[in-house]
């Protein structure tokens, strides 16, 4: 493929793997340089400098023209075999051993009962959040209650739990 000096100056070169090579050709067609470029993308401003006005750029192998003007990408022709791959034509994809299936049955089933055991455990979660009470606060007596306390009792009753609380006392400091 051939490109103006303009063209060229606005192109970038993407060259392949190793490497590839641009000539110059004057107006009568014949090649005034060939410079190697290396792999990767390349400024064509860079390499006008070095044409007389007039000649023109080849891409010779593995370079790729990123036009700017109106163009979007002109590749470098390779005839026939540009349409050849490497794909095999009668490969068929094999199916599916039997072990394979029965592994693909586990893991279905597996991921089905985590996802039920999870279910579960968010329903749970809810219940106990639900049933969650606030803690009850159970106040140590102190003398003023228990005063209290046996004043609203009756005289008897009052005597008969000042009673109990003092063999609790000595109970527990006997042991």
């Amino acid at each position: 493929m051939k490109l103006t000096q303009r063209e060229f100056a606005a192109a970038k070169l993407a060259v392949a793997h190793p490497g590839g090579n641009i000539a110059c050709v004057d107006e009568k067609g014949e090649t005034q340089f060939v410079l190697g470029l290396t792999p990767g993308v390349h400024e064509g401003i860079g390499y006008v400098r070095y044409a007389n006005k007039g000649d023109t750029f080849e891409l010779v192998e593995n370079v790729t023209a990123l036009l700017a003007s109106g163009r979007r990408v002109q590749t470098q022709g390779y005839g026939a075999a540009a349409f050849n791959t490497a794909a095999n034509p009668e490969y068929k994809p094999t199916k599916a051993s039997p072990e394979h299936l029965e592994l693909m049955k586990v893991v279905k089933a597996a991921t089905a009962q985590n996802k039920a055991n999870e279910r579960r455990m968010a329903n749970m979660e809810k219940v106990l959040r639900s049933q969650a009470r606030e803690p009850q606060v159970i106040e140590e007596e102190t003398n003023e209650t228990t005063q209290r306390q046996e004043a609203q009792e009756s005289p008897e009753t009052a005597r008969e739990t000042r009673e109990t609380r003092e063999q609790n006392v000595n109970e527990t400091q006997t042991e």
